[in-house]
């Protein structure tokens, strides 16, 4: 009577489950990151007494801020639609 061995194959894939890990702590905390900067930069531009330079900049840094968190969540939910 031959014997065969059985290998126990996992169902979760460990090393895969580690980089979402990974990967989604780390553009949680850059999406939380852009917007306190988007924040900074807007009450930076909106300040009484700011001159036209720094109104212009905190402008222009709250627009990349929400270019920025706009198309993270976008690719997000590209992702989600395409599995």
């Amino acid at each position: 009577m031959a014997t065969t061995s059985t290998i126990a194959t996992s169902f979760i894939d460990w090393s895969l489950l580690g980089q979402v890990v990974v990967i989604s702590i780390a553009v949680g905390v850059g999406l939380v990151v852009a917007f306190s900067f988007g924040l900074a930069a807007l009450s930076l531009a909106r300040g009484p007494g700011r001159s036209t330079m720094v109104r212009v900049a905190g402008s222009v840094v709250f627009s990349a801020m929400v270019a920025t968190i706009s198309g993270v969540l976008i690719w997000g939910l590209i992702l989600i639609v395409k599995k």
